[in-house]
């Protein structure tokens, strides 16, 4: 068995980039009426925050926007835009599974130590 990678930020770690979260992130990505500002806001946001707040983003973009940017002002540097690019970058790119490299599971190999 094989893991995807995981991705962490500021040593959080961010959810699994699942297909809900990946129409929520294209779809902020690519709003042009969203400023650009905002958008790097709500597209980490929606990889850090819980399930039912990523799921309520369908129903009220604003809410979910003003959330992304109260948590934003609490945890994002300017510091860390560059980051967070690249970052959101390599979580889209990595999702793509014809680019994914797959990692080992250290827990499922074989003991070494075992006679088989």
């Amino acid at each position: 068995m094989t893991l995807l990678k995981t991705f962490e930020f500021k040593g959080n770690a961010l959810h699994p980039f699942t297909e809900g979260r990946k129409i929520l992130l294209l779809s902020l990505m690519t709003d042009e009426d969203i400023p650009k500002l905002v958008r790097m806001y709500a597209s980490i946001f929606a990889l850090a925050c819980d399930e039912k707040t990523a799921k309520a983003a369908f129903c009220n973009q604003g809410k979910f926007i003003q959330a992304a940017m109260e948590w934003g002002a609490e945890n994002i540097d300017k510091e860390d835009y560059e980051e967070i690019g690249n970052l959101i970058k390599s979580v889209v790119e990595h999702s793509d599974s014809t680019k994914a490299e797959p990692i080992e599971d250290p827990n499922l190999l074989p003991d070494p130590t075992s006679p088989n």
